[in-house]
Protein backbone atom coordinates (compact mmCIF):
# COMPACT_ATOMS: atom_id res chain seq x y z
CA UNK A 1 0.00 0.00 0.00
CA UNK A 2 1.38 3.39 -1.01
CA UNK A 3 2.18 5.84 1.79
CA UNK A 4 3.26 9.48 1.82
CA UNK A 5 7.04 9.37 1.58
CA UNK A 6 7.85 13.02 0.93
CA UNK A 7 5.75 16.10 1.65
CA UNK A 8 6.41 19.63 0.47
CA UNK A 9 4.50 22.21 2.49
CA UNK A 10 4.09 25.77 1.17
CA UNK A 11 7.59 26.08 -0.26
CA UNK A 12 8.89 29.47 -1.35
CA UNK A 13 12.29 30.26 -2.81
CA UNK A 14 13.59 33.69 -3.77
CA UNK A 15 16.95 34.50 -5.37
CA UNK A 16 18.69 37.83 -5.82
CA UNK A 17 19.18 38.58 -9.51
CA UNK A 18 21.78 41.10 -10.63
CA UNK A 19 20.36 43.57 -13.17
CA UNK A 20 23.21 46.10 -13.26
CA UNK A 21 26.56 46.82 -11.58
CA UNK A 22 24.97 48.10 -8.38
CA UNK A 23 21.37 46.95 -8.64
CA UNK A 24 19.76 43.69 -7.63
CA UNK A 25 16.20 42.50 -7.62
CA UNK A 26 14.38 39.62 -6.00
CA UNK A 27 13.19 36.83 -8.25
CA UNK A 28 10.69 34.32 -6.90
CA UNK A 29 11.60 30.82 -8.12
CA UNK A 30 9.18 28.68 -6.10
CA UNK A 31 5.71 29.95 -5.18
CA UNK A 32 3.68 28.19 -2.46
CA UNK A 33 4.47 24.66 -3.66
CA UNK A 34 2.69 21.94 -1.70
CA UNK A 35 2.55 18.29 -2.71
CA UNK A 36 2.48 14.81 -1.17
CA UNK A 37 4.64 12.30 -3.02
CA UNK A 38 3.62 8.67 -2.52
CA UNK A 39 5.73 5.55 -2.39
CA UNK A 40 5.42 3.09 -5.28
CA UNK A 41 4.80 6.02 -7.63
CA UNK A 42 6.85 7.66 -10.37
CA UNK A 43 6.29 11.39 -10.89
CA UNK A 44 7.22 13.34 -14.00
CA UNK A 45 7.97 17.02 -13.43
CA UNK A 46 7.65 19.01 -16.66
CA UNK A 47 8.03 22.68 -17.55
CA UNK A 48 9.84 25.12 -19.76
CA UNK A 49 13.43 26.14 -19.02
CA UNK A 50 13.54 28.54 -16.09
CA UNK A 51 10.25 27.31 -14.63
CA UNK A 52 11.89 26.32 -11.33
CA UNK A 53 12.15 22.54 -11.73
CA UNK A 54 15.82 22.20 -10.76
CA UNK A 55 15.43 24.63 -7.85
CA UNK A 56 12.60 22.47 -6.56
CA UNK A 57 14.67 19.30 -7.04
CA UNK A 58 17.52 20.81 -5.01
CA UNK A 59 15.15 21.66 -2.17
CA UNK A 60 13.47 18.24 -2.18
CA UNK A 61 16.88 16.53 -2.19
CA UNK A 62 18.08 18.66 0.73
CA UNK A 63 20.79 20.53 -1.22
CA UNK A 64 19.05 23.86 -0.79
CA UNK A 65 16.72 25.34 1.80
CA UNK A 66 13.42 27.04 1.07
CA UNK A 67 12.95 30.61 2.25
CA UNK A 68 9.59 29.53 3.65
CA UNK A 69 7.82 26.22 4.11
CA UNK A 70 9.27 22.83 4.88
CA UNK A 71 9.94 19.37 3.45
CA UNK A 72 9.04 16.28 5.46
CA UNK A 73 10.40 12.81 4.79
CA UNK A 74 7.92 10.17 5.92
CA UNK A 75 6.52 12.74 8.33
CA UNK A 76 9.87 13.86 9.80
CA UNK A 77 12.22 16.74 9.07
CA UNK A 78 15.58 16.04 7.51
CA UNK A 79 17.42 15.76 10.85
CA UNK A 80 15.04 13.12 12.24
CA UNK A 81 14.26 11.19 9.07
CA UNK A 82 15.57 7.67 8.60
CA UNK A 83 14.63 7.31 4.94
CA UNK A 84 17.24 7.45 2.20
CA UNK A 85 16.95 10.21 -0.39
CA UNK A 86 19.25 9.92 -3.40
CA UNK A 87 19.55 12.00 -6.53
CA UNK A 88 21.14 11.99 -9.98
CA UNK A 89 21.75 15.32 -11.69
CA UNK A 90 22.54 16.13 -15.30
CA UNK A 91 26.00 17.32 -14.24
CA UNK A 92 27.60 14.11 -13.01
CA UNK A 93 30.56 15.97 -11.49
CA UNK A 94 28.18 17.13 -8.75
CA UNK A 95 28.07 13.46 -7.80
CA UNK A 96 31.21 11.72 -9.07
CA UNK A 97 34.77 12.53 -8.06
CA UNK A 98 37.04 12.43 -11.14
CA UNK A 99 39.99 11.03 -9.15
CA UNK A 100 38.06 7.87 -8.19
CA UNK A 101 37.71 4.74 -10.29
CA UNK A 102 34.62 2.76 -11.21
CA UNK A 103 35.61 -0.07 -8.87
CA UNK A 104 36.00 2.38 -5.97
CA UNK A 105 32.32 3.28 -6.35
CA UNK A 106 31.37 -0.38 -6.85
CA UNK A 107 33.04 -1.40 -3.57
CA UNK A 108 31.67 1.60 -1.67
CA UNK A 109 28.08 1.02 -2.77
CA UNK A 110 28.21 -2.73 -2.20
CA UNK A 111 28.98 -2.04 1.48
CA UNK A 112 25.92 0.17 2.02
CA UNK A 113 23.36 -1.43 -0.29
CA UNK A 114 20.72 -3.75 1.22
CA UNK A 115 21.65 -6.09 -1.65
CA UNK A 116 25.48 -6.03 -1.89
CA UNK A 117 25.54 -7.83 -5.24
CA UNK A 118 23.03 -5.55 -6.93
CA UNK A 119 25.54 -2.89 -7.96
CA UNK A 120 27.49 -5.44 -10.04
CA UNK A 121 24.32 -6.70 -11.70
CA UNK A 122 23.19 -3.19 -12.59
CA UNK A 123 26.63 -2.18 -13.86
CA UNK A 124 26.51 -5.22 -16.14
CA UNK A 125 23.03 -4.22 -17.34
CA UNK A 126 24.09 -0.65 -18.21
CA UNK A 127 27.20 -1.80 -20.08
CA UNK A 128 29.82 -0.94 -17.46
CA UNK A 129 30.97 -4.34 -16.13
CA UNK A 130 33.63 -4.04 -13.43
CA UNK A 131 35.80 -6.60 -15.20
CA UNK A 132 36.24 -4.16 -18.09
CA UNK A 133 35.78 -0.71 -16.55
CA UNK A 134 36.79 -1.19 -12.91
CA UNK A 135 40.21 0.47 -13.13
CA UNK A 136 39.04 3.38 -15.29
CA UNK A 137 38.94 6.83 -13.68
CA UNK A 138 35.75 8.87 -13.79
CA UNK A 139 37.21 11.59 -16.02
CA UNK A 140 38.19 8.91 -18.57
CA UNK A 141 34.54 7.94 -19.09
CA UNK A 142 32.32 9.58 -21.68
CA UNK A 143 29.44 11.79 -20.58
CA UNK A 144 26.92 9.05 -21.21
CA UNK A 145 29.00 6.50 -19.33
CA UNK A 146 29.26 8.83 -16.33
CA UNK A 147 25.49 9.29 -16.33
CA UNK A 148 24.98 5.52 -16.46
CA UNK A 149 27.43 5.04 -13.61
CA UNK A 150 25.81 7.75 -11.46
CA UNK A 151 22.41 6.20 -12.02
CA UNK A 152 23.72 2.71 -11.20
CA UNK A 153 25.22 3.91 -7.92
CA UNK A 154 21.89 5.39 -6.83
CA UNK A 155 19.61 2.61 -8.07
CA UNK A 156 21.65 -0.16 -6.45
CA UNK A 157 21.10 1.42 -3.01
CA UNK A 158 17.31 0.99 -3.46
CA UNK A 159 16.53 4.31 -1.73
CA UNK A 160 13.04 5.22 -0.61
CA UNK A 161 13.14 8.48 -2.59
CA UNK A 162 14.97 8.99 -5.90
CA UNK A 163 15.20 12.42 -7.56
CA UNK A 164 16.34 12.40 -11.19
CA UNK A 165 17.03 15.83 -12.70
CA UNK A 166 17.60 15.36 -16.44
CA UNK A 167 19.98 12.48 -15.68
CA UNK A 168 19.85 10.82 -19.11
CA UNK A 169 20.56 13.81 -21.36
CA UNK A 170 23.72 12.21 -22.84
CA UNK A 171 22.33 8.67 -23.09
CA UNK A 172 20.98 7.20 -26.33
CA UNK A 173 17.39 5.85 -26.51
CA UNK A 174 18.39 2.18 -26.36
CA UNK A 175 20.39 2.62 -23.15
CA UNK A 176 17.69 4.87 -21.70
CA UNK A 177 15.20 2.02 -22.04
CA UNK A 178 17.61 -0.21 -20.12
CA UNK A 179 17.73 2.34 -17.29
CA UNK A 180 13.94 2.64 -17.29
CA UNK A 181 13.66 -1.15 -16.99
CA UNK A 182 15.96 -1.02 -13.95
CA UNK A 183 13.76 1.64 -12.34
CA UNK A 184 10.64 -0.43 -12.93
CA UNK A 185 12.25 -3.62 -11.64
CA UNK A 186 14.30 -2.50 -8.64
CA UNK A 187 12.68 0.79 -7.60
CA UNK A 188 9.05 -0.28 -7.84
CA UNK A 189 8.51 0.50 -4.13
CA UNK A 190 10.32 3.84 -4.24
CA UNK A 191 9.12 7.38 -4.79
CA UNK A 192 10.71 8.51 -8.05
CA UNK A 193 10.67 12.18 -9.09
CA UNK A 194 11.86 12.50 -12.68
CA UNK A 195 12.57 15.80 -14.47
CA UNK A 196 13.00 15.82 -18.23
CA UNK A 197 12.17 18.02 -21.23
CA UNK A 198 11.49 14.87 -23.27
CA UNK A 199 7.75 14.27 -22.83
CA UNK A 200 7.94 10.84 -24.50
CA UNK A 201 10.29 9.68 -21.75
CA UNK A 202 8.03 11.13 -19.06
CA UNK A 203 4.99 9.39 -20.57
CA UNK A 204 6.84 6.08 -20.83
CA UNK A 205 8.20 5.99 -17.30
CA UNK A 206 5.86 7.94 -15.04
CA UNK A 207 2.49 7.38 -13.37
CA UNK A 208 1.76 11.01 -12.48
CA UNK A 209 2.68 14.30 -14.16
CA UNK A 210 3.20 17.70 -12.52
CA UNK A 211 3.39 20.70 -14.87
CA UNK A 212 5.44 23.51 -13.39
CA UNK A 213 5.59 27.17 -14.45
CA UNK A 214 7.14 30.17 -12.69
CA UNK A 215 7.57 28.12 -9.54
CA UNK A 216 3.97 26.93 -9.25
CA UNK A 217 1.93 23.90 -10.27
CA UNK A 218 -0.32 24.73 -13.23
CA UNK A 219 -1.63 21.22 -13.90
CA UNK A 220 -1.24 17.74 -12.45
CA UNK A 221 -2.77 14.31 -12.76
CA UNK A 222 -2.08 10.86 -14.17
CA UNK A 223 -0.17 10.53 -17.42
CA UNK A 224 -3.23 9.74 -19.53
CA UNK A 225 -5.25 12.70 -18.28
CA UNK A 226 -2.49 15.31 -18.55
CA UNK A 227 -1.09 14.23 -21.92
CA UNK A 228 -4.36 12.90 -23.36
CA UNK A 229 -6.62 15.75 -22.30
CA UNK A 230 -4.57 18.72 -21.06
CA UNK A 231 -6.52 21.42 -19.24
CA UNK A 232 -4.09 24.32 -19.67
CA UNK A 233 -2.68 26.11 -22.68
CA UNK A 234 0.77 25.82 -21.10
CA UNK A 235 0.73 22.01 -21.26
CA UNK A 236 -0.93 21.99 -24.69
CA UNK A 237 1.89 24.13 -26.08
CA UNK A 238 4.54 21.78 -24.68
CA UNK A 239 2.78 18.73 -26.12
CA UNK A 240 2.36 20.44 -29.50
CA UNK A 241 6.03 21.42 -29.64
CA UNK A 242 7.12 17.91 -28.68
CA UNK A 243 4.85 16.44 -31.34
CA UNK A 244 6.26 18.69 -34.07
CA UNK A 245 9.81 17.71 -33.15
CA UNK A 246 9.17 13.95 -32.96
CA UNK A 247 7.11 13.98 -36.19
CA UNK A 248 10.26 14.87 -38.10
CA UNK A 249 11.67 11.44 -37.16
CA UNK A 250 8.74 9.48 -38.59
Amino acid sequence: MAVIMLSAEHLYKVYLEKISIARWRKRTIITDFSYDFLSETRYGLIGLSGSGKTSLANILAGFDRPDAGRVLYAGHDVKQSQIRVRNVFQDTYRFLNPVNTVIWYEKTVSRISPDPGLVDRILDMVGLPVEKYGDIYIDQLSGGQRQRLAFSIVASQIPEVVILDEPFSMIDPANTLVLFSIIKKYLEKSTVIYIDHNLDRIAYLCDQVIAFDHGAVVEEGNVMSVFGDPKTEYVRRMIDAAGKLSSQLR
